[in-house]
């Protein structure tokens, strides 16, 4: 039984090892062929996984877990920024309403500039996590929520539309637009000019 089961393994290692060296030519034929035809079509980052991949079976299990933690992610920076844009615009009230900030020493002004550094960082981390998470419209619809659009509102009205003119006519449209850009220019131009460069680098990134 012995000697019957060495001969036979011996046979067939034989036979498997000349399949196999048959088998191996023909595959790197058929693998040079597919990669000289191939050699144009390169896959992207968004060519989809086939059916058949581990790698594939394994992001379709993880694909709602993933899609919530986006989701909270996304919840917690919007959030945050809400936060940190309203603290901005209370302070600048507080300021235009102090007659004496000029006479402020120079530790209190050292104090406030601190301050304002930090929710600048605080701002970028927020959009800097919007950006990568490809949710900039949720950054812009935040700021016109939380910074633009109280501040129009409390400038606007038919009064000031119709100042230095007769009523309906609007003469006081660019004065009042140029009150509301100046406005948004001395409470939000820093975070303004933070955004823009942080999205300018996340569209040469993607392109």
């Amino acid at each position: 039984l012995r000697s019957s089961t060495a001969e036979m393994s011996a046979f067939t290692s034989t036979q498997s090892s000349s399949n196999t060296t048959t088998n191996s030519s023909s595959s790197d034929s058929k693998n040079i062929n597919s990669s000289n035809s191939n050699n144009s079509l390169l896959p992207s980052l968004h060519t989809p996984l086939p059916d058949d991949t581990e790698k594939a079976q394994l992001l379709l299990k993880l694909a709602p877990r993933i899609r919530t933690l986006e989701r909270e992610v996304v919840k917690c920076l919007v959030g945050r920024l809400e936060i940190v844009l309203g603290q901005m615009k209370i302070r600048k009230m507080e300021v235009d309403s102090d007659v004496h900030d000029d006479d402020d020493d120079e530790g209190s002004k050292e104090m406030k500039k601190a301050i304002e550094d930090e929710s600048l960082l605080m701002i970028g981390h927020c959009l800097r996590g919007l950006a990568l998470l490809g949710r900039g419209k949720e950054a812009e619809n935040t700021f016109a929520r939380v910074a633009i659009m109280p501040l129009i509102r409390s400038k606007i009205s038919m009064g000031r539309l119709d100042e230095g003119g007769s009523r309906g006519e609007c003469a006081g449209l660019f004065s009042l637009l140029d009150d509301i850009a100046f406005s948004i220019a001395s409470t939000f131009g820093s975070v303004l000019q933070l955004s823009e460069g942080i999205f300018a680098v996340s569209k040469n990134d993607e392109g």
